[in-house]
């Protein structure tokens, strides 16, 4: 930026990571040329891939991107390499599943004037599921109305941040196959960074879970990366253990009465029940868009398997971590 605040000096990155993502990126590149082609901001897009097998280079080519080769890297390691070969002030990281929608650039606008203002910023932008998403997708992905709120990490798939702050933190994890997003939150965060979310700079999330099964899949690599020193610095992987701790003890309380018929294991293994529940209906209306109690409604079954997932991939962590012992 030029010394009176002004953006037109501002030159802004715009990092993809990729691996096979000829299905998406087209649109991803589409909706960034919407957004800034003739604003006025200086800004290039570079796309990380990662060994694509199908047409993913050549739609990143053809589409006006410089695509950086970063083969058998982890994602953050990708991410890192391809910010190397840019020069901008601000970096913008998007996964290429991702679709930038109208009100993106003076979103981004704004968020310009204020990283020149303080450039100790982490700012995730919205991650809505698609209006024709399933509804897993659209429970686990809600639109959200609120502009912006102080959170403990945002997503990398749609991050913002200062070229500054970004190299004093030293970039992403370059060993995490998920979760460099939260570690390197944790970290700005440990450094007096604010980490917060933006809503108004919107973006669809194409490439949601379409079953059960495949939100399971994510929800068990999510937990399972990193080493086991990684995974319990992580809150979830805590509320994880304690679900888990709460069905053993739920077990083992309906067994002794089933066993014995005493009055008061029933109610005990009444309050184990519930207390499973208020913790799945909290988490679930504590995410939730901006229809509350409506979207935690839909959205509490998969708090069920959220957790769930999240405890095997801990239970993983743990037995591996004691056979390495």
């Amino acid at each position: 930026m030029t010394a009176n605040g002004s953006i037109q000096g501002t030159r802004v990155s715009i990092v993809i990571p990729a691996l096979n993502e000829e299905r998406y990126l087209p649109g991803l590149l589409e909706s960034i040329e919407r957004q800034l082609a003739g604003r006025g901001v200086d800004y290039e897009v570079l796309v990380a891939d990662n060994g694509s097998a199908d047409r993913t280079r050549l739609i990143a080519e053809e589409l006006d991107a410089k695509v950086i080769f970063c083969d058998g890297l982890t994602v953050g390691a990708a991410r890192n390499r391809a910010t190397e070969e840019t020069d901008g002030e601000v970096l913008v990281f998007l996964d290429a599943d991702m679709l930038l929608l109208e009100g993106w650039w003076p979103a981004l606008q704004r968020l310009l004037y204020e990283l020149y203002e303080d450039s100790r910023r982490v700012v995730g932008g919205s991650v809505a599921a698609p209006p024709n998403a399933g509804w897993i997708g659209r429970a686990w992905f809600p639109n959200r109305r609120n502009n912006s709120k102080s959170v403990r990490y945002v997503g990398s798939g749609h991050m913002i941040t200062s070229r500054k702050l970004f190299d004093e933190l030293g970039g992403f994890s370059l060993h995490l196959r998920s979760g460099e997003d939260y570690e390197l939150c944790q970290r700005a965060l440990a450094n007096g960074a604010r980490v917060y979310k933006d809503h108004r700079l919107a973006a669809y999330h194409l490439g949601v879970p379409a079953s059960l099964s495949a939100f399971v899949r994510r929800e068990l690599w999510h937990g399972s990366s990193g080493g086991l020193r990684k995974i319990l610095g992580q809150r979830v992987s805590w509320i994880a253990m304690g679900w888990l701790v709460l069905h053993i003890v739920l077990l083992a309380l309906a067994v002794g009465w089933w066993a014995s018929g005493e009055e008061l294991l029933g109610y005990s293994t009444l309050a184990a029940l519930v207390a499973i529940v208020f913790l799945a209906a909290a988490s679930a209306l504590r995410h939730s868009g901006a229809d509350s109690y409506r979207g935690a409604a839909v959205r509490l079954p998969l708090y069920f398997l959220y957790y769930w997932a999240r405890a095997i991939a801990l239970l993983r962590a743990l037995l591996l971590g004691a056979k390495k012992a």
